[in-house]
């Protein structure tokens, strides 16, 4: 009976897959991406500018999250917007900026409301406004996390001469920096899938799906790299499109995992007594 119960559950997940067209919303989230990476990149750097953090610390940042075969076109691409960023930046170009890269939170929106069954009422103005506040709070957390990981060690040295009691608390969770970067991409998933649909939904709720997609895109993002380095033969197919192929890839399944994840919070909050398992 329980095995019986399992295979309804994983036919009914497929199906739902399926009818909700998680690869069609994957791709259009990752071209989107593509095409909002200049304009992102511009208003993360701007931010950056205010920090004590050089090029070279971002590139670094950057490049350990992306496949190793793009390394040389993400490099460039980040000195070359790094060199053309300046004042005039933040005034009327950085709503431009904010205005292109909320396109990627624009179509996860659409994808979101898919899975969870609900129709769009927003105006598209105030949808556009919604996801470049969106836009600015996701930059906030990759700061965050970037400050984590680089500055780690430099604060708690500098809250151990300003209180050693305080010092003592945070010894072991900056030992353990990376897995409080961990967490704090579980926490934007669980916001992502909370606040973006058009409906209302409980942040608790959302975490077993944003579990699912922190550990599924670092695991993807290591057998990415294995594969690429070890078993591709993309620059042979593809000569210098290869980056490009492979990022597009790269950042699809990525999108793809972000999808399953939220439809994972939709099964587990749909109860059995519902068509939905029938």
């Amino acid at each position: 009976m329980k095995v019986l119960r399992c295979y309804i559950r994983l036919k009914t997940f497929m199906n739902k897959y399926k009818e909700d067209h998680i690869s069609a919303f994957a791709s259009q989230a990752a071209f989107f991406t593509i095409l909002s990476f200049v304009p992102f990149i511009l208003f993360f750097f701007t931010m950056i500018q205010y920090l004590p953090i050089s090029k070279d610390m971002i590139t670094q940042f950057i490049l350990s999250f992306v496949p190793k075969e793009t390394d040389a076109l993400v490099e460039s691409l980040i000195t070359s917007l790094y060199a053309k960023i300046n004042g005039t930046l933040l005034s009327v170009s950085i709503i431009t900026a904010l205005w292109s890269a909320s396109r990627i939170i624009l179509s996860i929106t659409r994808g979101l409301n898919a899975i969870f069954e609900i129709r769009e009422t927003r105006n598209y103005v105030l949808i556009r406004i919604v996801s470049m506040f969106y836009t600015v709070i996701f930059s906030v957390l990759m700061l965050l996390i970037l400050i984590v990981l680089i500055f780690g060690n430099s604060l708690y040295r500098y809250v151990i001469k300003i209180a050693p009691i305080i010092g003592t608390i945070l010894d072991p969770i900056l030992s353990f920096r990376f897995i409080g970067a961990g967490i704090i991409l579980i926490l934007f998933f669980c916001i992502t899938y909370t606040i973006i649909p058009n409906k209302k939904l409980y942040l608790f709720e959302q975490l077993p799906g944003a579990i699912f997609a922190t550990i599924g895109w670092t695991g993807l993002s290591l057998a990415f790299s294995i594969y690429v380095d070890h078993f591709s033969n993309f620059s042979y197919m593809y000569g210098s499109l290869a980056s490009i192929m492979i990022l597009m890839l790269w950042l699809y399944a990525c999108m793809t995992i972000f999808f399953i994840g939220a439809e994972i919070n939709y099964f587990l909050q749909t109860p059995m007594e519902e068509p939905f398992f029938s």
